[in-house]
């Protein structure tokens, strides 16, 4: 089964670009994508609270189809470990996804993933036992700070590129908590490097569609000079595990 990691429903900020469900399935059926887990974009650029409700909303109506992820905007400091619980409790989405933006206090001039608000929501993730996807931007240094600090977390990172792929296999390497999604992955064969440097069970697929192909990623992985169960494991299979029964 091909669970894709990083997926978005909802709408563009900059141009009239399809970003619905529907279009999301197309794209996953042209490509053969089993699973992809979703965020609305409502949880990154308005008020995530209804962005979460949509986010379930969408996941009921395709369950065999869709994963739900919950965002949360640490800015807003009411009701934000709440939301955890609700998007937990009573949405039954799967794992926290950590935006990268100015929006959401983690870029900029903010405290950043470091701060103070999200100390909190880290801790709250480790006590619920949920998974954390950070989203790509993070310096590999505060990540591996991140799944140290926080090893009870199943933490993915993406990211991983040219620029910085000693910083993400020397980071994926020094955690057991830790695992790289290849969303970013520019490098002639880089999924060969990363599965010798880091081993297999240490990587995830993930597209960023719509508004990134999902193909490029996947074949990446399916044409890589690697076993049949090392790209079973990339693509979908470490995620499973990463999630859960009944995901």
């Amino acid at each position: 089964m091909i669970i894709d990691a990083h997926a978005t429903v909802g709408f563009s900020l900059d141009d009239n670009r399809d970003m619905s469900a529907e279009f999301v399935l197309s794209l996953m059926d042209r490509v053969g994508i089993d699973k992809a887990c979703i965020t609305h974009t409502q949880c990154r650029f308005q008020d995530f609270v209804e962005g979460n409700s949509t986010t379930a909303r969408v996941v009921r109506e395709h369950p065999d189809r869709f994963i739900g992820f919950f965002g949360v905007n640490p800015a807003r400091y009411l009701g934000v470990l709440d939301e955890v619980d609700r998007c937990l409790d009573e949405l039954d989405l799967a794992a926290l996804r950590i935006f990268n933006n100015e929006a959401s206090f983690t870029s900029g001039w903010a405290a950043g993933v470091r701060g103070l608000m999200h100390e909190r929501l880290f801790a709250k993730a480790m006590a619920r036992k949920i998974p954390v996807y950070l989203d790509s931007g993070f310096p590999f240094s505060v990540v591996l700070s991140l799944a140290r600090t926080y090893p009870r977390i199943k933490l993915i990172a993406a990211g991983v590129g040219y620029g910085n792929i000693a910083e993400a296999i020397i980071a994926v390497n020094g955690a057991p908590n830790l695992w790289l999604d290849i969303i970013a992955l520019d490098i002639q064969d880089g999924v060969e490097l990363l599965v010798k440097e880091c081993g297999a069970e240490k990587l995830v697929f993930g597209s960023g569609m719509p508004l990134a192909s999902p193909s490029s990623p996947l074949l990446m992985v399916k044409m890589a000079d690697i076993s049949q169960e090392d790209k079973d494991k990339i693509l979908g299979g470490n995620l499973a595990g990463i999630l859960g029964a009944g995901r």
